[in-house]
């Protein structure tokens, strides 16, 4: 089965500038998509699968939204 049939919610593609907070870190992404499940973000450097993390990002100008969240699993393969 497909990962897209297993998801339960719709993902919506949208390129945003993330900013990802984990243990002292602090990456500069961009989103893929997003649902209300969660948000695909390409970073060169991903922090593990289980880890918590902050991410910061604005929607149509919105003032930054600060959203605590867990990396759900990680693709190295590019």
């Amino acid at each position: 089965m497909a990962a897209a049939e297993r998801r339960g919610k719709k993902r919506i593609a949208i390129k945003l500038k993330v900013d990802c907070i984990h243990e002292e870190d602090y990456l500069i992404s961009f989103s893929k998509d997003i649902s209300a499940d969660g948000m695909f973000i390409h970073t060169e450097n991903p922090p593990d699968a289980g880890r918590p993390i902050e991410l910061q990002f604005s929607i149509d100008g919105v003032e930054k939204l600060k959203i605590p969240a867990r990396v759900a699993w990680v693709n190295r393969s590019g």
